[in-house]
């Protein structure tokens, strides 16, 4: 947001917290995943595509209601909820419940939007068509964007107001999410799909989509009482220090670390592995065994050759990207609550500790709905328990000696840590157990392709670390000692540098990687020769 890392942006993505969960646990993944395989055997093995359709509009019509009920109970007891995991350590902090509370209340039609919507996008995936949710995501944040410029548009005249700033953001949350799921209506018709509302619950598919997804409902929880864990925690980190600039903004910066870490994660691991899945769940349906091995390596060889240099790229210029996206207007260590170099640097060490797990997040995506794809939730859920209670018992133990080293933010970045390294052994664990169903998964080339990239990677980061240095010699811009940020001409600056190593790195990476004869470049050079940029390569 705007308005830089303040309590008030705190209180922003505290609110978004519940709505999230509410989605998150319905609808999200675990609607999806169980909806699928079910829909796609109905459709290509059984060839029933009435019943098929008819199981999609029970779905929808459910999933819709069960939402709805779910926000109002939200919406009555939000009150006694919020204080639960944002804890009042300060009387700033006390005065700001009741706006959590009415922004919780807001956000609460996001959810039900999106509940609906991951049907339509289920639907629209398991016939391949891939279009329209991608751009449903991309104008998602149209709509957020939108709901930034009335508050916005008062800070320029001098008429700030953070507070109505915040509220017209949530209201913006909302257009994303209409905007996203309307954009996908017109798709459904063309995929053979014409919505009549149903309530047919008994209907054996039904159900069996309700059991198939109780285990990844029980996931979703876990996951979700993770990020109130680590709301909590940051909270209580208020009592290690009296400094309230400090204190201000940390929850923020620690979700903006972790969502500029997703930005990668959900182009190069949840891309892959939504547009897997559909091909997935139907070689399983057909008994293409063989076939599903195939694709399995194909895709986890995608992963890595994207996620690996993508890790060590937040790594380098981890700075740079947040003094790039987040900065918005000021550097200067001020008491106006804006990123300074002091906050800025607090985000990207915990943007550091969230992308050293960059492969480890993306690999468990295409794991987990390997065994989605044959109907086996529990395993990929089990072991995803596991990782919670890793990562909170990591999150206990580290957090104190890290305040204690580095005070409030590396014990806040000691949270990201530990996602990081329950993340890695969670996905360690699945592709153990993953081989023992689909064996072959383990052979050498495997092991050879992920060097080779390694290497390339290696060769990109030296390149990416002498292009900023040379640069950094004639205009330093992560140094207030030699510049001082003031408005958007230093942030053009900061941008275009930033475009410069980012260029150069990708330059390096690709030319690397077909010197080792790294294989993975097919899909790639094929997207570069439609907008010219085959030169590249």
């Amino acid at each position: 947001m705007y308005s830089g890392a303040t309590i008030f942006s705190d209180a922003f993505y505290q609110a978004f917290t519940i709505p999230d969960t509410i989605f998150n646990i319905v609808a999200g993944g675990a609607l999806s995943s169980a909806f699928i395989p079910i829909f796609t055997r109905y459709i290509s093995k059984d060839k029933d595509e009435k019943s098929a359709w008819h199981i999609a509009n029970a779905s929808l019509t459910l999933a819709t209601l069960i939402m709805v009920i779910l926000a109002l109970l939200a919406a009555i007891f939000a009150d006694k909820i919020v204080p639960l995991y944002n804890p009042p350590t300060t009387a700033e902090r006390a005065a700001t419940i009741p706006i959590i509370v009415t922004l919780v209340r807001i956000m609460l039609l996001q959810s039900i939007i999106l509940g609906a919507g991951s049907i339509t996008n289920a639907v629209l995936n398991a016939r391949q068509n891939f279009f329209l949710p991608a751009i449903g995501t991309v104008l998602y944040n149209a709509g957020s964007i939108i709901g930034l410029i009335p508050g916005l548009i008062l800070k320029i005249t001098g008429h700030g107001d953070p507070q109505f700033a915040v509220y017209s953001a949530s209201v913006g949350i909302i257009l994303g999410a209409l905007i996203q799921v309307g954009i996908q209506i017109p798709g459904l018709p063309r995929v053979g799909m014409h919505f009549k509302p149903s309530l047919d619950w008994r209907h054996p598919a039904v159900i069996q989509i309700g059991r198939q997804m109780l285990p990844r409902i029980f996931n979703a929880t876990m996951l979700s009482s993770s990020v109130f864990v680590d709301s909590f925690l940051i909270g209580r980190l208020g009592l290690a220090t009296t400094d309230n600039d400090l204190i201000n903004g940390l929850k923020t910066e620690s979700i903006q670390a972790m969502q500029l870490m997703q930005l990668p994660l959900g182009v190069f691991g949840m891309a892959l592995a939504t547009a897997t899945f559909p091909t997935l769940a139907e070689y399983v349906t057909r008994g293409k065994m063989e076939n599903v091995r195939g694709l399995i390596l194909e895709t986890l060889r995608g992963i890595l050759f994207l996620s690996i240099p993508s890790c060590l790229g937040l790594i380098l210029l981890g700075l740079p990207i947040v003094q790039a996206l987040l900065a918005h207007g000021s550097y200067i260590i001020d008491k106006a609550g804006h990123f300074t170099l002091e906050k800025a640097n607090a985000t990207v060490l915990a943007l550091n500790m969230f992308a050293l797990g960059l492969p480890a997040f993306a690999t468990i995506e295409i794991l987990t709905r390997s065994f989605y794809a044959m109907r086996d939730s529990k395993t990929p859920v089990i072991i995803s328990v596991g990782q919670f209670i890793l990562k909170i018992a990591l999150s206990l133990i580290l957090i104190t000696p890290f305040t204690a080293i580095g005070g409030v933010f590396w014990g806040m970045s000691s949270l990201a840590l530990s996602t990081t390294i329950a993340s890695i052994l969670e996905a360690v664990a699945l592709f153990i157990l993953l081989n023992n169903r689909v064996e072959g998964l383990t052979e050498r080339s495997l092991g050879i392709f992920a060097l080779r990239v390694l290497a390339a990677t290696a060769g990109m980061s030296i390149a990416v670390f002498v292009c900023r240095a040379l640069l950094d010699v004639a205009l330093n811009t992560t140094d207030t000692n030699r510049f001082i940020f003031t408005g958007a001409p230093e942030i053009g600056i900061s941008i275009l540098k930033l475009g410069v190593e980012l260029l150069i790195g990708t330059i390096v990476y690709l030319r690397l990687a077909r010197l080792f004869g790294i294989e993975e470049l097919g899909p790639i050079r094929r997207l570069l020769d439609r907008f010219k940029l085959s030169w590249l390569l």
